[in-house]
Protein backbone atom coordinates (compact mmCIF):
# COMPACT_ATOMS: atom_id res chain seq x y z
CA UNK A 1 0.00 0.00 0.00
CA UNK A 2 1.20 3.42 -1.20
CA UNK A 3 0.01 6.74 0.82
CA UNK A 4 -1.08 9.04 -1.95
CA UNK A 5 1.31 12.14 -1.62
CA UNK A 6 4.25 9.79 -0.86
CA UNK A 7 6.48 8.12 -2.73
CA UNK A 8 7.57 5.61 -0.16
CA UNK A 9 5.17 2.43 1.77
CA UNK A 10 5.11 2.48 5.89
CA UNK A 11 7.03 -0.51 5.70
CA UNK A 12 10.22 1.04 3.32
CA UNK A 13 9.74 4.00 5.79
CA UNK A 14 10.67 1.66 8.78
CA UNK A 15 13.27 0.12 6.61
CA UNK A 16 14.79 3.40 5.95
CA UNK A 17 14.70 4.82 9.94
CA UNK A 18 15.94 1.53 10.73
CA UNK A 19 19.94 1.75 10.46
CA UNK A 20 19.47 5.68 12.04
CA UNK A 21 17.87 4.36 15.13
CA UNK A 22 19.70 1.19 15.70
CA UNK A 23 22.83 2.99 15.25
CA UNK A 24 21.93 6.27 17.47
CA UNK A 25 19.61 4.92 20.21
CA UNK A 26 19.94 0.45 20.02
CA UNK A 27 17.54 0.59 23.07
CA UNK A 28 14.58 3.14 21.59
CA UNK A 29 15.08 0.39 18.20
CA UNK A 30 13.29 -1.95 20.39
CA UNK A 31 10.27 0.10 20.30
CA UNK A 32 10.17 2.00 17.52
CA UNK A 33 11.24 -0.23 14.61
CA UNK A 34 9.11 -2.98 13.16
CA UNK A 35 7.37 -4.29 10.19
CA UNK A 36 4.09 -2.38 9.88
CA UNK A 37 3.53 1.45 11.06
CA UNK A 38 0.02 0.36 12.29
CA UNK A 39 1.97 -1.31 15.31
CA UNK A 40 3.89 2.63 16.15
CA UNK A 41 0.50 4.37 15.66
CA UNK A 42 -1.02 2.11 18.30
CA UNK A 43 1.67 2.52 20.63
CA UNK A 44 1.82 6.64 20.10
CA UNK A 45 -1.99 6.59 20.58
CA UNK A 46 -2.31 4.78 23.78
CA UNK A 47 0.42 6.48 25.41
CA UNK A 48 -1.21 10.28 24.17
CA UNK A 49 -4.53 8.73 25.63
CA UNK A 50 -2.60 7.56 28.69
CA UNK A 51 -1.10 11.13 29.28
CA UNK A 52 -4.46 12.76 28.63
CA UNK A 53 -6.28 10.63 31.12
CA UNK A 54 -3.75 11.22 33.58
CA UNK A 55 -3.58 14.87 33.30
CA UNK A 56 -6.96 14.64 34.07
CA UNK A 57 -7.49 13.11 36.76
CA UNK A 58 -3.80 14.70 38.05
CA UNK A 59 -6.40 17.84 37.75
CA UNK A 60 -9.36 16.76 39.13
CA UNK A 61 -8.85 14.57 41.79
CA UNK A 62 -8.96 16.05 45.15
CA UNK A 63 -5.59 15.58 47.63
CA UNK A 64 -5.63 13.28 50.54
CA UNK A 65 -3.27 12.77 53.53
CA UNK A 66 -0.92 10.85 51.95
CA UNK A 67 0.46 13.29 49.64
CA UNK A 68 0.81 16.13 52.38
CA UNK A 69 2.73 13.88 54.35
CA UNK A 70 5.15 13.42 51.34
CA UNK A 71 5.17 16.78 50.28
CA UNK A 72 5.95 19.02 53.04
CA UNK A 73 9.23 17.30 53.66
CA UNK A 74 10.52 17.65 50.00
CA UNK A 75 9.12 21.41 50.25
CA UNK A 76 11.14 22.18 52.92
CA UNK A 77 14.31 20.51 51.49
CA UNK A 78 13.29 22.44 48.19
CA UNK A 79 13.29 25.74 50.15
CA UNK A 80 16.74 25.24 52.13
CA UNK A 81 15.34 23.56 55.20
CA UNK A 82 16.02 20.13 56.44
CA UNK A 83 13.59 17.20 55.28
CA UNK A 84 10.95 17.58 57.56
CA UNK A 85 7.17 17.93 58.47
CA UNK A 86 5.91 20.14 60.95
CA UNK A 87 2.10 19.81 60.04
CA UNK A 88 1.77 16.42 62.60
CA UNK A 89 3.21 17.14 66.11
CA UNK A 90 4.89 14.09 67.55
CA UNK A 91 2.86 11.76 69.26
CA UNK A 92 5.07 9.60 71.00
CA UNK A 93 2.19 7.38 72.82
CA UNK A 94 -0.10 5.97 70.24
CA UNK A 95 2.02 6.59 67.25
CA UNK A 96 5.80 6.84 67.70
CA UNK A 97 6.37 6.86 63.98
CA UNK A 98 5.68 10.58 64.13
CA UNK A 99 8.53 11.01 66.72
CA UNK A 100 11.10 14.04 65.56
CA UNK A 101 8.85 14.54 62.25
CA UNK A 102 9.49 18.28 62.96
CA UNK A 103 13.99 17.74 63.17
CA UNK A 104 14.04 14.71 60.23
CA UNK A 105 11.73 12.19 58.08
CA UNK A 106 12.54 9.29 58.26
CA UNK A 107 9.32 7.33 58.08
CA UNK A 108 9.88 7.19 54.19
CA UNK A 109 12.65 5.89 52.43
CA UNK A 110 14.64 9.22 50.35
CA UNK A 111 14.98 8.43 46.72
CA UNK A 112 11.02 10.18 46.08
CA UNK A 113 11.49 13.00 48.62
CA UNK A 114 14.44 14.02 46.89
CA UNK A 115 13.10 14.16 43.17
CA UNK A 116 10.24 15.73 44.15
CA UNK A 117 12.89 18.44 46.09
CA UNK A 118 14.69 18.89 42.65
CA UNK A 119 11.60 18.87 40.61
CA UNK A 120 9.65 21.61 42.56
CA UNK A 121 12.88 23.89 42.39
CA UNK A 122 12.44 23.47 38.21
CA UNK A 123 8.39 23.42 37.96
CA UNK A 124 7.22 25.22 40.93
CA UNK A 125 5.55 24.04 44.30
CA UNK A 126 1.56 22.35 44.19
CA UNK A 127 0.00 19.26 43.67
CA UNK A 128 -0.38 18.98 40.38
CA UNK A 129 3.46 19.42 40.33
CA UNK A 130 3.66 17.00 42.45
CA UNK A 131 1.75 14.17 40.54
CA UNK A 132 3.72 14.96 37.49
CA UNK A 133 6.00 12.86 38.43
CA UNK A 134 4.06 10.43 39.18
CA UNK A 135 2.72 10.53 35.42
CA UNK A 136 5.92 10.70 33.95
CA UNK A 137 6.80 7.60 35.82
CA UNK A 138 3.47 5.75 34.60
CA UNK A 139 5.38 6.35 31.19
CA UNK A 140 8.28 4.59 32.01
CA UNK A 141 6.74 1.45 33.46
CA UNK A 142 4.48 1.13 29.98
CA UNK A 143 8.14 1.37 28.21
CA UNK A 144 9.85 -1.21 30.30
CA UNK A 145 6.78 -3.77 29.77
CA UNK A 146 7.20 -3.06 25.99
CA UNK A 147 11.20 -3.83 26.64
CA UNK A 148 10.05 -6.98 28.56
CA UNK A 149 7.10 -8.41 26.21
CA UNK A 150 9.70 -7.92 23.07
CA UNK A 151 12.40 -10.05 25.39
CA UNK A 152 9.45 -12.88 24.90
CA UNK A 153 9.25 -12.25 21.07
CA UNK A 154 5.51 -11.05 21.74
CA UNK A 155 4.64 -10.16 18.33
CA UNK A 156 3.59 -6.44 17.35
CA UNK A 157 -0.18 -7.15 17.81
CA UNK A 158 0.00 -8.33 21.30
CA UNK A 159 2.25 -5.51 22.73
CA UNK A 160 -0.30 -3.13 21.22
CA UNK A 161 -2.75 -4.79 23.32
CA UNK A 162 -1.23 -5.20 26.08
CA UNK A 163 -0.03 -1.41 26.41
CA UNK A 164 -4.23 -0.74 26.07
CA UNK A 165 -5.38 -2.83 28.70
CA UNK A 166 -2.14 -1.28 31.16
CA UNK A 167 -2.16 2.41 29.73
CA UNK A 168 -5.81 2.86 30.18
CA UNK A 169 -6.51 0.43 33.29
CA UNK A 170 -8.23 2.38 35.90
CA UNK A 171 -6.23 1.60 38.73
CA UNK A 172 -2.87 2.53 36.90
CA UNK A 173 -4.39 5.64 35.89
CA UNK A 174 -4.99 6.36 39.61
CA UNK A 175 -1.65 5.99 40.58
CA UNK A 176 -0.43 7.91 37.83
CA UNK A 177 -2.34 10.41 39.67
CA UNK A 178 -1.37 10.36 43.19
CA UNK A 179 1.59 11.58 44.50
CA UNK A 180 2.91 8.57 46.46
CA UNK A 181 6.06 7.09 45.82
CA UNK A 182 4.63 3.64 44.43
CA UNK A 183 4.21 4.20 41.11
CA UNK A 184 7.75 5.21 40.75
CA UNK A 185 9.42 2.21 42.83
CA UNK A 186 7.02 -0.09 40.74
CA UNK A 187 8.42 1.43 37.34
CA UNK A 188 12.20 1.65 38.46
CA UNK A 189 11.70 -2.14 39.41
CA UNK A 190 10.32 -3.21 36.03
CA UNK A 191 12.79 -1.16 34.50
CA UNK A 192 15.48 -2.58 36.05
CA UNK A 193 14.13 -6.63 34.85
CA UNK A 194 13.68 -5.21 31.39
CA UNK A 195 17.39 -3.37 30.98
CA UNK A 196 18.27 -7.00 32.00
CA UNK A 197 16.98 -9.09 29.47
CA UNK A 198 18.29 -6.30 26.56
CA UNK A 199 21.53 -6.56 27.56
CA UNK A 200 22.00 -10.14 28.99
CA UNK A 201 22.33 -11.95 25.68
CA UNK A 202 25.59 -9.79 24.49
CA UNK A 203 26.80 -8.48 28.09
CA UNK A 204 25.54 -9.66 31.30
CA UNK A 205 28.05 -7.75 33.65
CA UNK A 206 26.71 -4.54 32.02
CA UNK A 207 22.82 -6.38 32.26
CA UNK A 208 23.41 -7.14 35.94
CA UNK A 209 24.54 -4.05 37.14
CA UNK A 210 21.56 -1.45 35.46
CA UNK A 211 19.14 -4.00 36.74
CA UNK A 212 20.49 -3.39 40.18
CA UNK A 213 21.01 0.35 39.86
CA UNK A 214 17.04 0.63 38.86
CA UNK A 215 16.36 -2.36 41.55
CA UNK A 216 18.70 -0.06 44.15
CA UNK A 217 16.61 2.86 43.51
CA UNK A 218 13.02 1.21 43.99
CA UNK A 219 14.39 -0.16 47.31
CA UNK A 220 15.60 3.31 48.05
CA UNK A 221 11.81 4.63 46.70
CA UNK A 222 10.06 2.09 48.23
CA UNK A 223 11.14 -1.02 50.52
CA UNK A 224 8.08 -3.04 48.60
CA UNK A 225 8.78 -2.04 45.70
CA UNK A 226 12.53 -2.79 45.61
CA UNK A 227 11.92 -6.47 47.46
CA UNK A 228 9.45 -7.33 44.60
CA UNK A 229 11.97 -6.34 42.11
CA UNK A 230 14.22 -8.00 43.60
CA UNK A 231 12.66 -11.50 43.75
CA UNK A 232 11.82 -10.89 40.16
CA UNK A 233 15.10 -10.27 39.06
CA UNK A 234 16.76 -13.36 41.27
CA UNK A 235 14.08 -15.52 39.88
CA UNK A 236 14.11 -14.15 35.60
CA UNK A 237 18.19 -14.61 36.29
CA UNK A 238 18.39 -17.59 38.07
CA UNK A 239 16.19 -19.33 35.72
CA UNK A 240 17.67 -17.78 32.07
CA UNK A 241 21.46 -17.41 33.04
CA UNK A 242 22.11 -19.49 36.34
CA UNK A 243 25.13 -21.30 34.62
CA UNK A 244 26.46 -17.76 32.57
CA UNK A 245 26.30 -15.79 36.37
CA UNK A 246 29.79 -16.11 38.31
CA UNK A 247 30.72 -15.10 41.64
CA UNK A 248 32.55 -11.94 40.62
CA UNK A 249 28.85 -10.95 39.16
CA UNK A 250 28.49 -9.79 42.95
CA UNK A 251 30.36 -6.69 42.75
CA UNK A 252 27.90 -5.14 39.43
CA UNK A 253 25.02 -6.82 41.60
CA UNK A 254 26.25 -5.20 44.92
CA UNK A 255 27.42 -1.98 44.12
CA UNK A 256 24.25 0.00 43.41
CA UNK A 257 23.18 -1.28 46.69
CA UNK A 258 26.55 -0.09 48.44
CA UNK A 259 26.35 3.54 47.06
CA UNK A 260 22.66 3.85 48.15
CA UNK A 261 23.08 2.51 51.63
CA UNK A 262 26.06 4.96 52.15
CA UNK A 263 23.81 8.09 50.88
CA UNK A 264 21.40 6.43 53.34
CA UNK A 265 23.34 5.96 56.47
CA UNK A 266 25.12 9.59 56.30
CA UNK A 267 21.56 11.05 56.25
CA UNK A 268 20.74 8.37 58.61
CA UNK A 269 23.78 9.42 61.43
CA UNK A 270 22.92 12.88 61.60
CA UNK A 271 19.21 11.86 64.12
CA UNK A 272 20.47 8.19 64.17
CA UNK A 273 18.14 8.25 67.38
CA UNK A 274 14.60 9.89 65.45
CA UNK A 275 15.41 7.33 62.73
CA UNK A 276 14.98 4.28 65.52
CA UNK A 277 11.98 5.64 66.69
CA UNK A 278 10.44 6.23 63.34
CA UNK A 279 11.50 3.72 60.94
CA UNK A 280 11.00 0.98 63.76
CA UNK A 281 7.55 1.95 64.12
CA UNK A 282 6.45 2.65 60.85
CA UNK A 283 8.12 -0.87 59.55
CA UNK A 284 6.82 -2.75 62.43
CA UNK A 285 4.33 -5.63 61.34
CA UNK A 286 4.99 -4.75 57.61
CA UNK A 287 6.91 -8.21 56.67
CA UNK A 288 4.90 -10.49 59.10
CA UNK A 289 2.23 -11.68 57.23
CA UNK A 290 3.63 -15.02 56.71
CA UNK A 291 3.49 -15.84 60.38
CA UNK A 292 -0.62 -16.84 59.11
CA UNK A 293 -0.44 -17.51 55.83
CA UNK A 294 -4.42 -18.18 55.56
CA UNK A 295 -5.25 -15.14 57.50
CA UNK A 296 -3.26 -13.19 55.08
CA UNK A 297 -4.42 -14.84 52.16
CA UNK A 298 -8.17 -13.81 53.26
CA UNK A 299 -7.00 -10.38 54.06
CA UNK A 300 -5.00 -10.18 50.92
CA UNK A 301 -8.51 -10.89 48.91
CA UNK A 302 -10.99 -8.78 51.04
CA UNK A 303 -8.95 -5.86 51.88
CA UNK A 304 -6.47 -5.12 48.70
CA UNK A 305 -8.56 -6.34 46.26
CA UNK A 306 -12.47 -6.35 46.78
CA UNK A 307 -13.07 -3.65 49.14
CA UNK A 308 -10.69 -1.39 46.33
CA UNK A 309 -12.51 -2.61 43.41
CA UNK A 310 -15.85 -2.12 44.80
CA UNK A 311 -17.46 -5.44 45.82
CA UNK A 312 -17.13 -4.86 49.56
CA UNK A 313 -17.30 -1.86 51.66
CA UNK A 314 -18.98 1.26 52.44
CA UNK A 315 -17.92 2.10 49.40
CA UNK A 316 -19.50 -0.27 47.38
CA UNK A 317 -22.89 1.28 44.77
CA UNK A 318 -23.72 -1.04 41.49
CA UNK A 319 -21.50 1.53 39.47
CA UNK A 320 -17.98 0.73 41.10
CA UNK A 321 -19.41 -3.14 41.40
CA UNK A 322 -18.87 -3.00 37.08
CA UNK A 323 -14.79 -3.35 38.41
CA UNK A 324 -15.43 -6.53 39.23
CA UNK A 325 -15.33 -7.37 35.84
CA UNK A 326 -11.97 -6.29 35.51
CA UNK A 327 -11.03 -8.01 38.28
CA UNK A 328 -12.68 -11.65 37.48
CA UNK A 329 -10.49 -11.33 34.54
CA UNK A 330 -7.73 -10.84 35.83
CA UNK A 331 -8.09 -13.38 38.09
CA UNK A 332 -9.11 -15.83 35.53
CA UNK A 333 -5.97 -15.25 33.26
CA UNK A 334 -3.48 -15.82 36.15
CA UNK A 335 -4.62 -18.77 37.32
CA UNK A 336 -4.94 -19.83 33.80
CA UNK A 337 -1.47 -18.59 33.05
CA UNK A 338 -0.48 -21.41 35.96
CA UNK A 339 -3.58 -23.95 35.05
CA UNK A 340 -2.59 -23.93 30.90
CA UNK A 341 0.87 -22.78 31.04
CA UNK A 342 2.07 -25.02 28.54
CA UNK A 343 0.26 -23.44 26.09
CA UNK A 344 1.29 -20.01 26.96
CA UNK A 345 4.85 -21.32 27.87
CA UNK A 346 6.81 -18.38 25.50
CA UNK A 347 5.06 -15.49 27.96
CA UNK A 348 7.20 -17.14 31.20
CA UNK A 349 8.50 -13.93 32.02
CA UNK A 350 5.91 -11.99 32.94
CA UNK A 351 3.57 -14.94 34.10
CA UNK A 352 6.46 -15.79 36.80
CA UNK A 353 6.47 -12.25 37.38
CA UNK A 354 2.80 -11.72 37.89
CA UNK A 355 2.97 -14.53 40.29
CA UNK A 356 5.78 -14.25 42.39
CA UNK A 357 4.60 -10.46 43.10
CA UNK A 358 1.21 -11.62 43.72
CA UNK A 359 2.36 -14.47 46.36
CA UNK A 360 4.95 -11.46 47.74
CA UNK A 361 2.00 -9.58 48.45
CA UNK A 362 -0.05 -11.49 50.01
CA UNK A 363 2.66 -13.52 52.29
CA UNK A 364 4.56 -11.26 52.95
CA UNK A 365 2.95 -7.69 53.11
CA UNK A 366 0.86 -6.72 56.25
CA UNK A 367 -0.44 -3.63 55.43
CA UNK A 368 -3.21 -4.96 52.67
CA UNK A 369 -2.67 -1.20 50.92
CA UNK A 370 -4.47 -0.83 48.55
CA UNK A 371 -1.78 1.77 47.26
CA UNK A 372 0.64 -1.21 46.01
CA UNK A 373 -2.26 -2.67 43.26
CA UNK A 374 0.39 -0.97 41.04
CA UNK A 375 2.75 -3.34 41.37
CA UNK A 376 0.56 -6.47 40.35
CA UNK A 377 -2.78 -4.99 38.63
CA UNK A 378 -0.32 -4.17 34.87
CA UNK A 379 1.45 -7.33 35.02
CA UNK A 380 -2.46 -9.32 35.44
CA UNK A 381 -3.36 -6.63 31.99
CA UNK A 382 -0.71 -8.10 30.35
CA UNK A 383 -1.61 -11.63 31.04
CA UNK A 384 -5.34 -10.91 29.95
CA UNK A 385 -3.97 -9.18 26.56
CA UNK A 386 -2.27 -12.70 26.83
CA UNK A 387 -5.51 -14.80 26.96
CA UNK A 388 -7.46 -12.72 24.65
CA UNK A 389 -4.66 -12.54 21.81
CA UNK A 390 -5.01 -16.12 21.76
CA UNK A 391 -8.91 -15.84 20.49
CA UNK A 392 -7.23 -14.05 17.48
CA UNK A 393 -8.56 -17.29 15.19
CA UNK A 394 -11.78 -15.39 16.42
CA UNK A 395 -12.08 -12.12 15.81
CA UNK A 396 -15.01 -10.56 16.85
CA UNK A 397 -14.67 -12.26 19.89
CA UNK A 398 -11.36 -11.33 20.77
CA UNK A 399 -12.56 -7.71 19.72
CA UNK A 400 -15.76 -7.74 21.92
CA UNK A 401 -13.64 -9.08 24.94
CA UNK A 402 -10.97 -6.26 24.38
CA UNK A 403 -13.43 -3.48 23.58
CA UNK A 404 -15.76 -4.86 26.95
CA UNK A 405 -12.61 -4.43 29.59
CA UNK A 406 -11.36 -1.45 27.97
CA UNK A 407 -15.03 0.42 28.18
CA UNK A 408 -15.21 -0.47 31.64
CA UNK A 409 -11.72 0.71 32.73
CA UNK A 410 -12.00 4.44 30.87
CA UNK A 411 -15.60 4.51 32.29
CA UNK A 412 -14.05 4.27 35.83
CA UNK A 413 -12.06 6.65 34.94
CA UNK A 414 -14.30 9.24 33.07
CA UNK A 415 -17.00 8.99 35.66
CA UNK A 416 -13.84 10.06 38.65
CA UNK A 417 -12.66 12.57 36.49
CA UNK A 418 -16.07 14.05 36.05
CA UNK A 419 -17.11 14.18 39.70
CA UNK A 420 -14.03 16.19 39.73
CA UNK A 421 -13.90 16.30 43.99
CA UNK A 422 -10.72 18.95 43.62
CA UNK A 423 -13.07 21.78 42.12
CA UNK A 424 -16.43 20.58 44.00
CA UNK A 425 -15.17 19.77 47.54
CA UNK A 426 -11.51 20.87 47.86
CA UNK A 427 -11.38 23.87 46.65
CA UNK A 428 -15.03 25.22 48.27
CA UNK A 429 -13.26 23.89 51.78
CA UNK A 430 -9.67 25.42 51.66
CA UNK A 431 -12.03 28.80 50.02
CA UNK A 432 -14.06 28.57 53.11
CA UNK A 433 -11.08 28.55 55.15
CA UNK A 434 -9.60 31.10 53.33
CA UNK A 435 -12.36 33.60 53.57
CA UNK A 436 -13.19 33.05 57.11
CA UNK A 437 -10.18 32.57 59.15
CA UNK A 438 -10.64 31.98 63.05
CA UNK A 439 -8.82 34.59 65.45
CA UNK A 440 -6.05 32.18 66.23
CA UNK A 441 -4.87 31.20 62.87
CA UNK A 442 -5.01 27.54 64.02
CA UNK A 443 -6.26 24.77 62.09
CA UNK A 444 -6.59 21.34 63.24
CA UNK A 445 -6.89 19.64 59.53
CA UNK A 446 -5.63 16.63 57.32
CA UNK A 447 -1.78 17.46 56.09
CA UNK A 448 -3.26 17.71 52.60
CA UNK A 449 -5.24 21.65 53.20
CA UNK A 450 -1.30 22.58 52.95
CA UNK A 451 -1.55 22.36 49.59
CA UNK A 452 -3.66 25.50 49.14
CA UNK A 453 -3.24 27.03 52.77
CA UNK A 454 0.80 26.41 53.09
CA UNK A 455 2.36 24.37 55.59
CA UNK A 456 3.81 27.07 58.11
CA UNK A 457 0.63 28.46 58.60
CA UNK A 458 -1.29 27.34 61.84
CA UNK A 459 -2.03 23.87 59.97
CA UNK A 460 -1.77 21.25 62.98
CA UNK A 461 -2.56 17.17 61.73
CA UNK A 462 -3.58 15.99 64.67
CA UNK A 463 -6.68 13.60 64.94
CA UNK A 464 -6.59 13.20 68.70
CA UNK A 465 -7.37 17.28 68.76
CA UNK A 466 -4.35 18.69 71.09
CA UNK A 467 -4.72 15.71 73.29
CA UNK A 468 -1.35 14.77 74.41
CA UNK A 469 0.14 18.22 73.20
CA UNK A 470 -1.98 20.40 74.40
CA UNK A 471 -2.52 22.13 71.53
CA UNK A 472 -5.73 24.37 70.56
CA UNK A 473 -7.37 25.76 67.46
CA UNK A 474 -10.49 27.82 66.75
CA UNK A 475 -11.34 25.58 63.64
CA UNK A 476 -11.30 22.06 63.27
CA UNK A 477 -11.26 20.09 59.68
CA UNK A 478 -12.92 17.02 59.54
CA UNK A 479 -12.78 14.63 56.76
CA UNK A 480 -13.23 10.59 55.91
CA UNK A 481 -9.43 9.76 57.99
CA UNK A 482 -10.00 11.97 61.16
CA UNK A 483 -14.20 9.94 61.61
CA UNK A 484 -12.14 6.49 60.87
CA UNK A 485 -9.51 7.11 63.84
CA UNK A 486 -12.43 8.64 66.14
CA UNK A 487 -14.07 5.37 65.60
CA UNK A 488 -11.09 2.84 66.32
CA UNK A 489 -10.75 5.07 69.38
CA UNK A 490 -14.18 4.21 70.89
CA UNK A 491 -12.60 0.68 71.82
CA UNK A 492 -8.94 1.08 71.53
CA UNK A 493 -8.89 4.63 72.95
CA UNK A 494 -11.64 5.68 74.45
CA UNK A 495 -10.53 8.22 76.76
CA UNK A 496 -9.21 9.82 73.99
CA UNK A 497 -12.47 9.65 72.25
CA UNK A 498 -14.53 10.99 75.10
CA UNK A 499 -11.87 14.03 75.17
CA UNK A 500 -12.83 14.90 71.57
CA UNK A 501 -16.38 14.48 71.73
CA UNK A 502 -16.32 17.15 75.18
CA UNK A 503 -13.96 19.24 72.67
CA UNK A 504 -15.84 19.30 69.80
CA UNK A 505 -19.38 20.32 71.93
CA UNK A 506 -17.87 23.69 72.19
CA UNK A 507 -17.92 24.25 68.75
CA UNK A 508 -20.18 24.45 65.79
CA UNK A 509 -20.81 22.92 62.38
CA UNK A 510 -19.72 25.93 59.88
CA UNK A 511 -19.23 24.37 56.79
CA UNK A 512 -20.13 20.90 55.24
CA UNK A 513 -19.73 19.27 52.16
CA UNK A 514 -18.94 15.45 50.46
CA UNK A 515 -15.39 15.60 51.84
CA UNK A 516 -15.09 17.96 54.96
CA UNK A 517 -16.87 19.46 57.70
CA UNK A 518 -15.50 22.20 59.25
CA UNK A 519 -16.09 23.42 63.17
CA UNK A 520 -15.29 26.85 64.16
CA UNK A 521 -15.40 27.54 68.32
CA UNK A 522 -18.34 28.75 69.47
CA UNK A 523 -17.15 32.04 70.75
CA UNK A 524 -15.19 32.58 67.38
CA UNK A 525 -15.87 36.12 65.49
CA UNK A 526 -16.07 33.92 62.65
CA UNK A 527 -18.88 34.47 60.44
CA UNK A 528 -21.00 31.21 59.97
CA UNK A 529 -21.61 29.82 56.73
CA UNK A 530 -24.81 28.31 55.56
CA UNK A 531 -24.23 24.43 55.87
CA UNK A 532 -24.37 22.83 51.48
Amino acid sequence: MVYPGLWITPDCYAESLRPAIQTRIPILSQLFIGNRLWFHLLVAAVLCSYLVLAIASNRTKAPWCDEGYFAEPALQLSQGGPMAATAVPPSPIDDPKTQGTDRATYYVMPLNLLLQAGWYNVAGFGILQMRLLSVMWGAVELFALILILRAVRAPDGLIALALALVGLDYTFIRAASDGRMDLMSAALGLLGIALYLRFRQERLAWAVFTACCCVSAACFTHPIGGLLALIGLSLIAGVSDFQRLKIWHVLPAGAPFLIGAAGWGWYISQNSEIFREQFSNISSGRLSAWKQPLHAISREIHERFLGPFGITGPASSPAKRLKAIVLLADWAALLGAAIWFRRVRQYWIPIVLAWAFTLALALLEGTKAAAYLVHVVPLYSVLVAIWIWHLRRHRLLMTGVAAALLAVQLAGTVYAIRINSYRNEYLPAVGFLETHPAPDHRIFGVSELGFALGFRHGLIDDRRLGFYNGLTADTVVVDRTYCDQWAKYENERPEIRAYIAGLLSGYRVVFRNGLYTIYQRNESKAMSAVIR
